[in-house]
């Protein structure tokens, strides 16, 4: 969780900071998947969604929680 939070600090876009001021504060910013599954909520997520997730560059949001979705690596 503090690796999380350490990166949460690096965010500048002002897109990402307006959605991170509409979160509930309880709640994770972001995420990664495990074994086909959202972090964040545990929910499993559709194959399809996980097609899009690994072959795009853009954000992608859990349909379940609303997390930002990051790959392990940006955590590490």
């Amino acid at each position: 969780q503090a690796e999380v939070e350490e990166k949460q600090k690096e965010i500048e876009d002002p897109k990402i900071l307006s959605w991170i001021a509409r979160r509930k504060p309880q709640k994770p910013l972001i995420a990664s998947i495990s074994s086909n599954h959202c972090e964040g909520c545990r929910m499993r997520l559709p194959s399809s969604f996980l097609m899009t997730f690994k072959q795009s560059s853009s954000l992608l949001h859990c349909p379940q929680c609303d997390v930002i979705l990051v790959r392990k690596s940006f955590l590490s």
